[in-house]
């Protein structure tokens, strides 16, 4: 059983290269949210499977920016 202790985690959010990879989570998120209004009201190519895959990397880079001592330990321990 994995067992990450609060102070661990955020010790590792504090470190620089994680907080380099958060911000840059965080830049892209905002570069798909521009890429999609200028696909959707700029009159651009609108691309349904290009849309879904731009959804999905966002929800992927929120829920990775979002992740918790907690949620990382139940995603690496069996119920």
């Amino acid at each position: 059983m994995i067992v990450i202790a609060r102070d661990d985690f955020e010790e590792w959010l504090a470190n620089p290269v994680t907080e380099a990879l958060m911000r840059g989570l965080q830049r892209a998120e905002a570069q798909i949210e521009q890429t999609w209004l200028a696909v959707s009201l700029d009159g651009g190519v609108c691309d349904a499977i290009e849309l879904s895959k731009m959804r999905e990397r966002r929800t992927v880079y929120r829920e990775i920016r979002a992740m918790t001592n907690q949620k990382l330990e139940e995603m690496n321990n069996d119920d």
